[in-house]
């Protein structure tokens, strides 16, 4: 009798790790060019972008709900996209 329930994966199996997606992480003081670092980003990564504050997204998700929001911003998370930028004021 095998033990834990693990699915096939045995008591000591290991689960497929997730799929990673890009991701930055800026750590440091103040005046050590976080916020530089960050527009040079903005200006070499390919694709749409879209610039907004936390409260804005909170009101689009809130006005919109979760699922279209999404789905209206879905493919502005790749690095390796290669859709043509907007001209439009809220996304480049």
């Amino acid at each position: 009798m095998r033990g834990g329930g693990g699915g096939g994966r045995g008591l000591f199996g290991r689960r497929k790790a997730p799929e990673a997606k890009p991701g930055i992480y800026l750590d440091g003081g103040f005046g050590v060019g976080k916020t530089h670092l960050l527009a040079a980003l903005w200006h070499v990564a390919p694709g749409r972008k879209y610039f907004g504050t936390f409260i804005e997204y909170t009101a689009l998700v809130g006005a919109l709900g979760y699922a279209q929001a999404t789905q209206l911003l879905r493919g502005a998370s790749s690095w390796r996209s290669t859709s043509s930028s907007s001209t439009t004021p809220a996304t480049r």
